[in-house]
């Protein structure tokens, strides 16, 4: 019982966490961290892997640009990449209107836990469907992924290894 109520306190102890309403609106600017060479060509157009869920799950991860900032998504990109695979390489921007426009639809997930992983602006997109693994996504899905592509404002960072986004406005 009293670890019980220790792993409750600790829940419940998040000092200064202020989430985000769960409510996103239409005009809200959704930001998808880009990574080569695994989502892009060699002619730097998106792949739509960039919004292809991993198997057994149906969520892309993206965050609410218009709650921070690109350096902190820069940031966060960079924590997460894997190189030589998987580089930080920029980010794809859509309206939420964009995404519920090609069919999928966008939720808030903030990251709680664990505390270091800490990111309140979290969300995913949805397409609608489940992959299983060695399985190929139905024609549906992927007409909704190649629509989310074409809508999409691919931005390449000019400097990926600078500390801070020094391109062009993310809009």
């Amino acid at each position: 019982m009293l670890k019980c109520l220790r792993n409750l306190f600790k829940f419940f102890k998040r000092d200064n966490v202020t989430l985000l309403s769960s409510e996103i609106a239409d005009t809200e600017k959704i930001a998808r961290s880009v990574f080569s060479p695994v989502n892009v060509t060699k002619s730097n157009t998106l792949r739509t892997n960039t919004y292809k869920s991993p198997a057994n799950f149906d969520e892309v991860s993206v965050n609410r640009l218009d709650y921070t900032t690109a350096n902190f998504l820069k940031k966060l990109s960079k924590k997460i990449a894997i190189p030589p695979k998987r580089n930080y390489f920029g980010f794809a921007i859509l309206l939420k209107s964009e995404i519920l426009q090609c069919g999928a639809n966008v939720v808030y997930s903030p990251i709680l836990e664990p505390e270091k992983d800490l990111n309140i602006y979290h969300s995913d997109i949805k397409i609608g469907f489940i992959k299983k693994v060695g399985e190929e996504l139905p024609a549906e899905a992927n007409y909704k992924v190649s629509k989310l592509i074409e809508k999409s404002r691919f931005y390449k960072d000019p400097k990926p290894n600078a500390e801070y986004w020094t391109g062009d406005d993310l809009i």
